[in-house]
């Protein structure tokens, strides 16, 4: 369906003499990451609704999805298998946010203990997503700004509310396991980059 879609909006932009015909698989791509950036956000969206905790999605994705962006880490190898397992990271956020009663002393270890695993390791690169060496210093750069800047709000924001405080904790968390987690993969697995 995904593909279909992409492929009627490449034709219609070509159609229309927007896009070069020569331009049409980068656009293709383009569009194919767009749309499922899309569906993720909204899928987001929709389950923080059914959980009854929409705010709290918004803020986990606000926070997630910059950092996560530039610092790397595990990948799906398919887009319809990122897809479920971003779907199930949500709602495993979404659970551990409803039944866990942070402290401000564990928003603050979770804060440090992950910002410090990022600041080191990212960017993370994939077989799905390999980055060149100048593409490697300028996400690290840009990962390791936005860490700067979520985890200055979220220690700040444990003065006024810890459950704010709590879903930019856990976002840098989950940035902290996505750049480990091809370390315990690539060992369990044998493969060796």
């Amino acid at each position: 369906m995904m593909t279909q879609l992409t492929n009627m909006l490449v034709r219609v932009l070509t159609e229309k003499r927007i896009i070069e015909k020569s331009e049409k698989e980068i656009y293709r791509f383009g569009i194919s990451q767009l749309l499922f950036f899309l569906m993720g956000i909204a899928a987001s969206f929709v389950l923080g609704i059914l959980c009854g905790m929409f705010w709290q999605s918004l803020l986990f994705s606000a926070a997630y999805i910059p950092l996560r962006r530039y610092a790397g880490g595990f990948h799906a190898k398919t887009p319809g298998r990122c897809y479920f397992l971003s779907c199930l990271l949500i709602v495993c956020v979404l659970m551990l946010l409803k039944h866990v009663a942070f402290s401000v002393t564990a928003v603050l270890v979770l804060i440090v203990s992950a910002s410090a695993v990022v600041f080191i390791k990212s960017p993370v690169a994939s077989e799905n997503k390999p980055l060149l060496d100048q593409e490697k210093v300028w996400y690290r750069e840009k990962a390791r700004r936005i860490l700067l800047l979520e985890g200055i709000v979220a220690m700040a924001l444990t003065f006024f509310s810890v459950k704010v405080a709590s879903c930019i904790a856990v976002a840098i968390g989950c940035c902290g396991m996505m750049v480990v987690l091809p370390m315990f993969i690539r060992h369990n697995t044998g493969t060796e980059k």
